[in-house]
């Protein structure tokens, strides 16, 4: 069966643009763009407050989560649900421990606060991580951030913050 030139470089090029229409699909809906407020300098220095991020919203589909990755996350609070963007610090399975210094995961002192909601379990449980984040709309009379820890349900974590993609506005 012979086919006309014309006819294959028409199938080639619906197939080019069928499979271009599938990878602009997949992108929108894997990847997207946040612009991260004032107030969270603890994701610095990848990713500074003021700039846009490019964010993986199906994270999941690669791998899972890691210590210090950085995350959007909605933090439920006696007010409701917020967004929030942190770094997280354990893992499932990470021991946890509290003490003078401050908080410990596997053994080593993170410089971070124990999460203030709960008492700490002995190690961060399954389908959770343990995010450092800012408390923006708080700062000490020495304009140091204030940083707080929570344990945060996996399915709570809204995107993976992968780079900046401009400078701060």
């Amino acid at each position: 069966m012979d086919l006309p030139p014309q006819t294959v470089w028409r199938i080639v090029r619906r197939g080019v643009l069928a499979i271009s229409a599938l990878l602009g699909a997949y992108m929108v809906v894997r990847f997207g763009f946040e612009t991260i407020p004032p107030g969270y300098s603890l994701l610095e220095p990848r990713i500074s407050p003021g700039c846009t991020a490019l964010v993986d919203r199906r994270y999941r589909w690669s791998r899972p989560l890691a210590k210090d990755d950085l995350v959007s996350f909605r933090l439920q609070t006696k007010a409701g649900a917020v967004k929030r963007y942190g770094r997280v610090t354990g893992v499932p399975g990470s021991r946890l421990e509290a003490d003078e210094e401050g908080l410990r995961v596997d053994g080593a002192l993170t410089g971070y606060p124990a999460p203030a909601e709960r008492s700490l379990p002995a190690e961060v449980p399954g389908e959770h991580v343990l995010v450092a984040f800012n408390a923006a709309e708080r700062a000490r009379s020495d304009d140091r951030p204030v940083v707080e820890t929570a344990l945060v349900a996996e399915d709570a974590v809204l995107a993976r913050l992968l780079l900046a993609v401009s400078g701060r506005e």
